[in-house]
């Protein structure tokens, strides 16, 4: 249909089962097209230059839609009418005499937005994490933009996610804060990425405008007597075996199922030797679990009673072995060509998670919500208790600086307090005029006898 395009006309086209189109008779290939969905859009066909001479459509907008137009350097909003749609497509028909393309010109914008979108940019920034972090965190990286970034911000432009975006993703996190923060932490460090790279402005991230959720880190110390416990327990767990905890018991779907199963699904047996061996060696030195899982015997010395390892989470590490880690190490049996100090299955491969032995251990020992990396908190619990400096505690931890060991201080403050009370308790006496009794201090071993050496020799 050919007739002169008014806003008369598009408003009194009524939506059919197709597309409608009624071509202008001022403006060679201008138009306006109704969808069934109603809507009502002006295009433009012409032919493209070059070659192939191929016919293409252009869209000029959406009828009383407002579109901004650059009219002698300054911007002005304007909805669209039939008028002002005429007016854009004779501009546009004079630059198509011109050479120019504003069809093919849109689609290429187009494709280029897509290729800047958060899901195509992350499969780049992803394979640099793997090249530049640790197997782990590379890891966890590609997780939360699996389970949490993908599906909520994967389709838009990198450079049109906003504080609103950010915020909304965050509160959505709410019932996992810990994990809510790392996610947008992750997400900040991605947009830096990008602004580095050019996809969007630099200095403008919108992460550090919101606001973390409070974070309460978990301190839990095992007692001698909770200790003990579980000594009694990983001693069961080598010898006749413990039941899996209940989160981990695999009960049959179906009778049916039961009655061809040839074990039973809460049956025990003797734990791995190496694995109970591992979770030992943790509690006597403080490591964390891939530290003693990785580790290899060629970066232990046991005359010196220390251990060099290459790669851990903050880096080259030297630690000190105490007396009963040394002494465990030289009664653990080598397995034949494994390198590894406590090796899985597989001899060239060290021990998997041991998670289903810790929580049957605990289960058995009744420490309800106690998780394995709470040992390094006990390690750091009585190496403060006993009168050690935050800053050896440290190194025995392998901590990085003192600032992650400064969450201990307050366990160096009872150790203070009792000082204190002793100190006191001896001068009241004192004053009172009765004798306080006074306790002899510990010795390290040989401490006596090199002073009696030393005596000798003078």
């Amino acid at each position: 249909m050919r007739a002169k395009v008014t806003k008369r006309l598009v408003e009194s086209i009524k939506p059919a089962e197709h597309d409608q189109k009624v071509w202008d008779t001022e403006v060679p290939g201008f138009g306006v097209k109704v969808t069934p969905s109603g809507r009502r859009v002006y295009v433009l066909q012409y032919w493209a230059p070059g070659r192939d001479r191929e016919k293409r459509t252009y869209t000029l907008g959406a009828h009383g839609m407002p579109i901004v137009r650059t009219r002698n350097g300054v911007e002005e909003t304007r909805d669209l009418t039939a008028e002002l749609a005429r007016a854009l497509a004779r501009e546009a028909r004079a630059d198509i005499q011109r050479g120019a393309d504003p069809a093919g010109a849109k689609a290429r914008a187009r494709r280029a937005l897509k290729d800047r979108t958060l899901a195509v940019l992350s499969v780049p920034y992803l394979e640099e994490q793997a090249a530049k972090r640790k197997a782990s965190t590379a890891a966890e990286y590609a997780r939360i933009f699996k389970v949490a970034l993908c599906p909520e911000l994967g389709t838009t432009i990198v450079e049109a996610i906003h504080v609103a975006d950010v915020a909304t993703l965050h509160h959505k996190l709410r019932k996992t804060p810990i994990q809510a923060n790392r996610t947008i932490a992750v997400l900040g460090a991605f947009l830096n990425w990008c602004a580095k790279r050019g996809y969007r402005a630099r200095g403008l991230n919108p992460c550090s405008d919101v606001e973390r959720y409070a974070e309460h880190a978990r301190e839990r110390f095992l007692t001698g007597e909770e200790l003990a416990r579980l000594g009694d327990a990983l001693r069961t767990a080598e010898t006749t075996g413990l039941r899996p905890a209940p989160r981990d018991r695999k009960k049959p779907k179906s009778e049916a199922t039961k009655k061809h199963r040839t074990k039973k699904w809460d049956a025990t047996k003797p734990a791995n030797p190496y694995a109970v061996a591992a979770i030992r060696f943790m509690l006597l030195t403080g490591w964390r679990s891939i530290e003693a899982r990785s580790l290899r015997w060629d970066a232990v010395n046991l005359e010196r009673g220390a251990a060099t390892l290459a790669d851990t989470k903050t880096g080259k590490s030297e630690r000190a072995l105490g007396v009963p880690a040394v002494a465990m190490l030289r009664a653990l049996p080598r397995m034949e060509r494994s390198p590894y100090v406590f090796p899985g299955t597989d001899p060239q491969r060290p021990l998997p998670q041991l998670r289903q032995l810790w929580n049957a251990a605990r289960y058995a020992a009744k420490l309800e919500g106690v998780r394995l990396h709470d040992i390094r908190h006990t390690a750091a619990s009585h190496a403060i208790g006993g009168g050690l400096s935050l800053y050896v505690t440290g190194k025995l931890l392998g901590h990085k600086d003192q600032a992650t060991t400064q969450r201990y201080a307050h366990l160096a403050d009872d150790v203070q307090k009792r000082a204190a009370d002793d100190m006191a308790n001896t001068i009241a006496a004192a004053l009172e005029g009765t004798t306080a009794k006074v306790l002899p201090m510990k010795r390290a071993a040989g401490a006596g006898r090199g002073r009696r050496e030393a005596g000798a020799r003078r």
